[in-house]
């Protein structure tokens, strides 16, 4: 008999725009769904000046564990001279942030930045990931769109 109460696995999939690596997880991100995704932050921090958006509109529930793993990426990405960017519109996402003090930690965005990549070209997709694979808006605000 399956246990319905285990988690599904957190999907997540990459893809490039430029020098700006999107990172969009689908589902839950708490202590029990959680590696993979670090795990691929662990990877796109590594460089020298990364520069990522994490795409949290997919994301229907967040937990420490999650949270943890987004203070993690944003810490390894500032001490190399990079930034992480986060996208949600769930409310309920936002307010764990506010909750957890964290939402003026980080940048926060209404919705995916202008794409860089000029129209008829391709980004750099790939497929959905289960393994690692300057001036701006005010920290903390969610920016309408315009």
């Amino acid at each position: 008999m399956a246990d319905d109460s285990a988690p599904l696995p957190l999907q997540h999939s990459i893809r490039t725009d430029g020098s700006t690596v999107l990172v969009a997880p689908a589902g839950e991100v708490d202590i029990q769904t959680g590696q993979p995704l670090s795990a691929t932050l662990d990877v796109l921090t590594a460089g020298f000046r990364p520069d990522l958006v994490l795409d949290l509109r997919q994301v229907t529930f967040i937990d420490c564990g999650g949270l943890s793993l987004l203070v993690r990426a944003r810490m390894r990405a500032l001490n190399r001279g990079g930034r992480l960017r986060l996208v949600i519109s769930s409310p309920f996402v936002l307010r764990v942030l506010r909750l957890a003090g964290l939402a003026e930690a980080f940048e926060v965005l209404a919705r995916l930045p202008e794409s860089r990549t000029p129209a008829g070209a391709a980004g750099g997709v790939m497929a959905p990931a289960a393994e690692p694979a300057a001036a701006g808006p005010r920290p903390g605000r969610v920016l309408a769109p315009a």
